[in-house]
């Protein structure tokens, strides 16, 4: 439960911060083609921060230039390089000349996230999303893990980026996946129903996510597994202005026949200290 309350307020305090640059600004304000690319590659990257349709394919249909192979010292494939410029029609010069927009370097000096960031995870962090669709369009895997090992899903979380969940699930991502890759709990709607965010929740389970994902319970509880999910959607307090998207996912849950267990001790405590109804008799279901 300690490790369901940490996440929740490491992903808040990220949510809070939205207003901050996102990665690829960051690189976009510090990173310039000659200090990332050399030789032939840098051709491709200043070719296409110029937008210089010919360039690109004649560098890469006539002199042999690979996108997909050819890397900076900050493991950044040239595909990826119009995504973090922000330069859309680059982007679509690349693709159209055959970059792979799965391209990424492998590190196996690294323990575990071995393959690094590309185009693909950059443009998770994006509001404008047609990096995204632009990528998927060619062949990009919506199931991408970033260096990290996490989901383009959890990259989107991180960056307050509702939208690009939504196009990355109808995708194809899966939408159960783990955080870290585990059949645990971590996943889309736990997130969401963590903030109370019932309208992406009920968004959600109407596309399959599962809210009976468990978790043991501390010793003596009188339930050994707690689903994080259904407890939010059954006791979280939230503010009046949610309370319709918060029916509206019990009702969900009642009609596939999955009830509310015992309010859980955490839950109690939280609702008695913000000045909500505790007892499990004063709150009826919505």
């Amino acid at each position: 439960m300690r490790h369901r309350w940490l996440l929740i307020g490491v992903v808040t305090l990220a949510s809070a911060a939205c207003s901050a640059p996102a990665a690829p600004e960051a690189y976009r304000a510090t990173l310039r083609a000659p200090y990332t690319f050399e030789g032939k590659a840098l051709a491709l990257a200043e070719a296409v921060d110029r937008q210089d349709a010919d360039a690109v394919r004649r560098l890469i249909h006539d002199e042999g230039v690979d996108p997909d192979v050819l890397f900076g010292e900050e493991a950044i494939p040239v595909v990826a390089w119009p995504v973090i410029n922000k330069n859309l029609i680059g982007l679509q010069l690349l693709l159209d000349n055959g970059a792979d927009p799965n391209a990424r370097m492998l590190d196996t000096s690294r323990e575990r996230g071995q393959q690094r960031n590309n185009a693909m995870v950059y443009a998770a962090e994006l509001s404008d999303t047609r990096y995204m669709e632009l990528l998927l369009k060619h062949g990009g895997d919506p199931n991408t893990l970033n260096s990290n090992d996490e989901p383009l899903t959890f990259v989107a979380l991180l960056n307050n980026e509702w939208p690009t969940i939504q196009l990355l699930i109808e995708s194809g991502a899966d939408i159960n996946m783990d955080r870290y890759g585990s059949d645990g709990y971590d996943t889309p709607v736990n997130w969401y129903s963590s903030f109370g965010t019932f309208e992406n929740v009920h968004w959600l389970l109407e596309r399959g996510a599962d809210p009976t994902r468990a978790i043991r319970s501390p010793r003596g509880s009188v339930h050994p597994m707690r689903m994080p999910v259904v407890d939010d959607i059954y006791w979280l307090p939230i503010k009046p202005t949610g309370l319709a998207w918060q029916k509206k996912c019990q009702q969900w849950l009642v009609a596939k026949g999955i009830p509310r267990q015992s309010m859980p001790e955490y839950m109690k405590n939280n609702r008695r200290r913000l000045g909500f109804p505790y007892e499990e008799e004063d709150i009826p279901l919505l």
